[in-house]
């Protein structure tokens, strides 16, 4: 049941904003996306089905969960992610990309998982935690024709929807959220 109802989430996003949305969990010092609900307007792209996984210093919501995490944690558990980064993106800072992020709340990229393709990522809370991401993704050239704050506001709402919904006193959202957190 509480599959069906982020899915719902996820949908009802898509359709507002007309981009590709999902829900990641970081596992370990990887994202993984659980689900994805396509936007209608896909250009040359079929949505993964999940789960997969990402790299963390690559995508909006890796970013998201490494800020979210402290650079401390970062430093200690997620060391392929600041190598990587530092291999791949020469002359940029993880860690104060990282501290922008924790200071706006929330994070996007631009080409920086696959040329050309962008997204916008906010946390999913339980309590004071971040234990989800929700994604808002697309064309760079697309994804920049959105009003930024008001994506960000719509990718929130739901969120908050989502965050709502792990926190119902629910068995089966108790049993499988405590599990991760």
């Amino acid at each position: 049941m509480l599959e069906a109802e982020v899915r719902r989430e996820l949908q009802g996003l898509a359709l507002q904003v007309g981009e590709t949305t999902g829900f990641d969990v970081l596992v370990g010092d990887a994202v993984v996306v659980l689900f994805q609900a396509p936007g209608p307007n896909l250009i040359g792209q079929v949505p993964n089905k999940g789960p997969f996984s990402q790299d963390t210093w690559c995508t909006s919501t890796g970013r998201l969960f490494l800020a979210m995490a402290g650079d401390d944690d970062v430093r200690a558990n997620h060391r392929g992610a600041v190598e990587m980064f530092a291999t791949k993106r020469p002359g940029r800072d993880l860690f104060a990309e990282l501290a922008t992020i924790r200071e706006r709340g929330y994070s996007i990229v631009h080409g920086e998982l696959s040329p050309g393709a962008s997204a916008l990522a906010v946390p999913v809370k339980k309590g004071t935690q971040t234990v989800a991401a929700v994604w808002v993704g697309g064309p760079t050239e697309r994804l920049a024709r959105h009003d930024e704050a008001e994506l960000r506001a719509k990718a929130e709402n739901t969120a908050n929807n989502i965050s709502r919904l792990l926190s119902a006193s629910r068995p089966e959202v108790e049993l499988m959220w405590n599990s991760r957190s």
